[in-house]
């Protein structure tokens, strides 16, 4: 009975991304933007030499290709609205609900990430049909599934650290947005969303490396691309495990700390 009234969430988080059709088209269209804009970028960057950071083109180019799909996969959470029915006192409404909370959150994400997804495929047909770029296929099976486990590692790691990031409104009640945006501009910047790490300073790339952030995009996308060596790989690996067990232990515990808190102000 609990599993069916999660499948109606997935079903109706669906229909209300095509319910909301002005927001939904910016979206995809600001994603494509920010795709054509790398791509043209690191096209003329290439245009100087093969390799660029011990980078090949083919492999630059399908990392920027990487980018739209894995991003549509891993950073489309709806989570981030706890903040906002914190500070409102609406989250009540779903607190006397026979439901968890975040099962029905991740439920309404996989129907998110569904059409998100299936349009970030299309664009990517006819952006390959428009470009005709060189691109790198994996073709090692032990690649291929990797990438996909990490992706599902990402996934749910994403989902803890922004329910985490959105929980402050417990502690600061109007704290809700700022916070969330912060995390949204560190996450891009440091998952390689918007460049490889590669091209940074290796005492920077180490430090990045030391945070859960290049594991939701940067390192899968390289494990993808057959850049990591099979030492560095189970390391990563390892290391994306770790994080998706730290972001749950400290998303538990605010989550159980917080609720002590909450006053529902805003009703």
């Amino acid at each position: 009975m609990q599993k069916n009234k999660y499948i109606q969430v997935i079903k109706a988080s669906l229909g209300q991304e095509l319910v909301y059709k002005t927001s939904f088209i910016f979206t995809r269209i600001r994603s494509l933007l920010t795709f054509f804009l790398l791509f043209f970028l690191w096209d003329a960057v290439y245009r100087s030499g093969e390799n660029v950071f011990g980078i090949s083109r083919e492999q630059m180019l399908t990392y920027v290709f990487g980018i739209l799909i894995v991003k549509a996969i891993v950073a489309n959470s709806k989570i981030s609205s706890l903040s906002g029915e914190i500070a409102s006192g609406s989250l009540t409404n779903y607190l006397l609900k026979p439901v968890s909370y975040f099962k029905l959150s991740f439920a309404r994400d996989i129907g998110t990430k569904s059409i998100n997804l299936i349009f970030a495929f299309f664009e990517i047909i006819f952006v390959y049909l428009i470009l005709r770029p060189q691109l790198f296929w994996q073709t090692e099976a032990i690649s291929v599934f990797l990438f996909i486990v990490l992706l599902g590692i990402a996934v749910v790691t994403y989902f803890f650290l922004l329910a985490l990031v959105s929980m402050v409104p417990f502690w600061l009640a109007e704290q809700t947005w700022p916070p969330v945006f912060l995390f949204l501009t560190i996450s891009d910047l440091m998952s390689g969303a918007i460049f490889p790490l590669d091209i940074l300073p290796e005492y920077l790339r180490y430090i990045f490396l030391l945070t859960p952030f290049p594991y939701l995009l940067y390192v899968p996308l390289q494990i993808y691309l057959g850049r990591f060596s099979v030492v560095m790989v189970v390391k990563y690996v390892a290391v994306s495990v770790f994080w998706l067990l730290v972001s749950f232990l400290f998303f538990n515990y605010s989550w159980k700390k917080g609720i002590k808190l909450y006053r529902a102000e805003g009703r």
